[in-house]
């Protein structure tokens, strides 16, 4: 893996997107998110799953619907979700995932069911469905450790909890689906302006890409980073036939997030992350998945479902009872 720098300039005082790909076969995709367990932060609402609005929230920026995936449905549910449905969005999350997951059951059924998830995303793929997987912080790390078959040399201890940071970018970028067709003022952005927002533990050294043969037959980093005590971890991979995207920064937080202020609100952080929106719509667009007729999506659609005012952790959530 080699890294570059970017050394052009910027002037504008916004961001072009005219070298867009918008090769898209439907222009009316639904996505389903994945709910989060949750942890101790929810106790007082009796909730058992949650999902954050901000991700809602940006998917939507990009017109994209959204249909909740509760972790707790049976796999034929989700089975006849990923049959509807034209991707999939696994979020972030405030959990700790390692083989031992704490010891509660919850977490085991959750990581069971997103490994699942994971492998009939490649099954789809394999058969001729092009059916993407993002997958956002904690999205990011299940996917990994699914590919890994729940290897904990999947992660290792990152300290960039609330962290803001530059992006080196690497060789396989201007042949990537996410980036090739970018902006390179965008790029310049994320590079030098310290505009990205990372919130994790555990994260991904770049070894993982070449020394685990699992990992590196399916997916190729696109950027690094540095985290607090300056060691390089991966924080954005794609994958290489199946179309995976793992990102470890949030580019749905500067527009929806606003509990820290490590988190960069400028136009051009906002404007970055309505390019991932769109690119996201755009890729979810090629897939061609429906539901019987509008009455049917909207029995499943997450506007269904209360928001929730938290403030802290998160802005707004939706909480599954």
């Amino acid at each position: 893996m080699i890294v570059f720098i970017l050394f052009f300039s910027t002037f504008a005082s916004g961001l072009s997107f005219t070298n867009y790909n918008f090769k898209r076969k439907n222009n009316f995709p639904v996505v389903g998110i994945v709910s989060t367990p949750c942890d101790d932060t929810f106790n007082t609402t009796g909730a058992r799953s949650y999902i954050a609005a901000s991700y809602v929230k940006f998917l939507e920026s990009g017109g994209i619907r959204v249909v909740p995936i509760l972790y707790n449905y049976t796999y034929e549910e989700i089975d006849f979700l990923m049959s509807k449905i034209n991707g999939v969005y696994l979020i972030g999350g405030k959990t700790k995932l390692t083989s031992v997951i704490d010891g509660q059951e919850y977490w085991h059924e959750y990581l069971n069911k997103s490994a699942y998830i994971v492998n009939k995303v490649i099954e789809k793929n394999r058969n001729g469905e092009y059916f993407p997987y993002v997958g956002v912080c904690m999205g990011a790390q299940l996917l990994h450790i699914a590919l890994t078959e729940h290897c904990e040399c999947a992660m290792q201890y990152t300290d960039a909890l609330n962290f803001r940071s530059n992006l080196m970018f690497t060789d396989s970028v201007p042949k990537s689906r996410l980036f090739g067709n970018a902006d390179p003022r965008m790029l310049y952005e994320m590079a030098y302006k310290n505009i990205t927002y990372q919130n994790h533990k555990y994260g991904f050294y770049p070894s993982l890409y070449t020394d685990n043969p699992k990992v590196s037959s399916m997916l190729r980093p696109l950027a690094v980073s540095y985290d607090r005590l300056g060691v390089l971890n991966v924080v954005i991979s794609e994958g290489i036939d199946i179309p995976f995207y793992a990102t470890m920064i949030h580019p749905e937080k500067p527009a929806y997030e606003w509990f820290s202020l490590k988190i960069n609100h400028n136009i051009t952080a906002i404007e970055v992350g309505h390019y991932f929106a769109t690119f996201y719509a755009t890729e979810f667009g090629k897939n061609t998945n429906t539901f019987g007729n509008y009455t049917e999506y909207q029995k499943y659609s997450i506007l269904n479902h209360q928001v929730y005012y938290l403030h802290r952790p998160l802005e707004q959530a939706y909480l599954f009872f």
